[in-house]
C-alpha cells in the first residue's frame, strides 16, 4: 500500500476514478486535483477535491489558543497569530450557524455548507506555496474569496496578504491579537465559545469528577470493605478463643 500524504498536494490524476469530496463530480484523467488527507475507519486516507473546490473551503483566521502547529514547519502558532486553515466540509449541517469571527475555532463553526471534517493549519508564511500551486492548477483565489479574511482585523489582514502573496517578510515579526477585544469590538460580532475552550473545560470537569470518585468509594466498594472488616474480626476472635484453650505447662 502506497504512503499517504499527510500535506494537502496538487497533481495530475492518472485515471478518471476518482470523485471529488465537494461536488460530488468525477475527476478526468489528466485534470488537476487536490488530495487532502483524512481520516476513515482508523486510517489515514487521501481524499480528492477539484482545486476549484478545494480553494473555496480555504480559511483565514487568529489562532484562539498556543495549542496549534504548523502543518508545514512543524513550529507552534501563538495565540492570536493569524493562520491559514485548508479544509474538507462536510454537507451535512445541523442547522446551527454560529456568527463568524476572527477567534473562532473553524471545527465549532457550522457553515452553510456543512461542518468541518478535516484540516491543515499553516503558518501565512507557509501557506504560499500551496496558494501559488493551487492558482497554477486554475483556482482562483483572491483575499476575497478566502473565509475570514474580511472578517480579521487590518494589520493581521494584511500580514495574510503580504504573506500570500509572496513578499518577503523576514525579520517582521507576525502580529498577534492576544484577547482581541479590538477586532470585536471593530466588527460587533457574538463570539462562540471555541470547541477549544469547551475541550479544556470538559476536560477539567471530568479530572475532577474522576478524582472525587476515588476519593469517595461507591455503596458496592463499601459494602465490600465492611464485609472484609467482619470477616476479619471474626478471625482474630476465633484466634483469641483458640489460645485460650490451651494451657502452659512447665
Amino acid at each position: 500500500m502506497p504512503d499517504v500524504p499527510q500535506l494537502p498536494t496538487v497533481a495530475l490524476a492518472p485515471s478518471s476514478r476518482s470523485k471529488c469530496q465537494a461536488c460530488k463530480e468525477g475527476i478526468q484523467t489528466g485534470e488537476y486535483r487536490v488530495g487532502m488527507p483524512d481520516r476513515h475507519n482508523g486510517l489515514t486516507v487521501t481524499k480528492w477535491l477539484h482545486p476549484a473546490c478545494f480553494a473555496r473551503n480555504i480559511r483565514a483566521d487568529l489562532a484562539p489558543t498556543a495549542r496549534a502547529r504548523c502543518a508545514l514547519e512543524g513550529t507552534p502558532i501563538a495565540k492570536g497569530e493569524p493562520r491559514v486553515l485548508f479544509r474538507i466540509l462536510s454537507c451535512e449541517g445541523d442547522g446551527v450557524t454560529l456568527a463568524p469571527s476572527p477567534l473562532a475555532e473553524p471545527q465549532a463553526i457550522m457553515l452553510a455548507a456543512g461542518a468541518v471534517k478535516s484540516q491543515k493549519i499553516y503558518k501565512a508564511t507557509s501557506a504560499h506555496g500551496l496558494i501559488e500551486e493551487l492558482r497554477a492548477a486554475g483556482a482562483d483565489i483572491t483575499a476575497n474569496s478566502i473565509d475570514g479574511m474580511n472578517d480579521m482585523p487590518s494589520e493581521p489582514r494584511q500580514w495574510v496578504l503580504d504573506a500570500l502573496s509572496g513578499h518577503n517578510l523576514t525579520g517582521r515579526d507576525p502580529p498577534l491579537a492576544h484577547g482581541s477585544m479590538a477586532a470585536r469590538k471593530e466588527h460587533s460580532i457574538p463570539v462562540a465559545a471555541t470547541e477549544d475552550e469547551s475541550n479544556v473545560k470538559d476536560e477539567a470537569q471530568e479530572a475532577t469528577r474522576r478524582r472525587r470518585k476515588q476519593h469517595q468509594p461507591n455503596e458496592r466498594t463499601e459494602q465490600r470493605r465492611s464485609k472484609k472488616r467482619k470477616s476479619k474480626s471474626v478471625a482474630i476472635g476465633k484466634a483469641l478463643s483458640d489460645d485460650n484453650d490451651f494451657e502452659i505447662v512447665d
